[in-house]
């Protein structure tokens, strides 16, 4: 009886460090500083912990103009579900978020990258270091949603006051479209 219990702590405390210490970057060719790749390592093993989900990240320059979803496709063969990839590549200038059937409703992947990872990407900056800082915002991002969507809380989640503010200056923004557009037509009806 206590070899079973021997073995049974063995194997808990085996299982336990190797999911501390896996990697949820699964490629990273020199995008992600090495304190970026483990703040997310960070988040990711605490996010697979409360709720057994992995989210994996994958940058590289090159995919030798393969398409992306094909590329993603042999990778996702290799990952346990339920899991979600983010996909960077420079040359073919491509980025995608995919996941397993049951997580495809658990978060929203065209404001993930509408929102947090292509405005940085496009942006006029010729700094190497943009590609970085756009996946990491975006990976945070969508671990911060699949919090949200569970309702728990991570103690090694970024600060989300970012999304606020992005919010307001987004709200206001359009009150000025809106409001600069009813002045030009009380102005144009005023002419007639």
């Amino acid at each position: 009886m206590s070899f079973n219990f021997l073995i049974r702590g063995i194997f808990i405390i085996s299982l336990t460090f190797s999911l501390l210490s896996a990697s949820f970057v699964l490629e990273n060719d020199g995008f992600l500083p090495l304190k970026s790749v483990d703040k997310i390592n960070e988040m990711a093993n605490e996010l697979k912990v409360k709720i057994n989900i992995s989210v994996y990240l994958i940058a590289k320059k090159s995919i030798n103009n393969q398409n992306i979803k094909d590329y993603e496709l042999k990778i996702v063969k290799t990952l346990s579900k339920p899991f979600i990839l983010l996909t960077f590549t420079q040359n073919e200038k491509k980025i995608d978020i995919i996941s397993s059937e049951e997580l495809s409703d658990k978060f929203d992947k065209d404001e993930i990258l509408d929102n947090y990872i292509i405005p940085i990407l496009v942006s006029k900056d010729k700094v190497p270091s943009k590609y970085g800082a756009a996946l990491f915002n975006g990976y945070t991002e969508l671990i911060d949603e699949l919090a949200n969507e569970y309702d728990i809380t991570l103690e090694t989640a970024i600060d989300s006051s970012g999304r606020i503010i992005y919010y307001i200056v987004k709200y206001i923004f359009w009150a000025m479209i809106i409001g600069f557009f009813i002045a030009f037509l009380f102005v144009f009806k005023r002419k007639n």
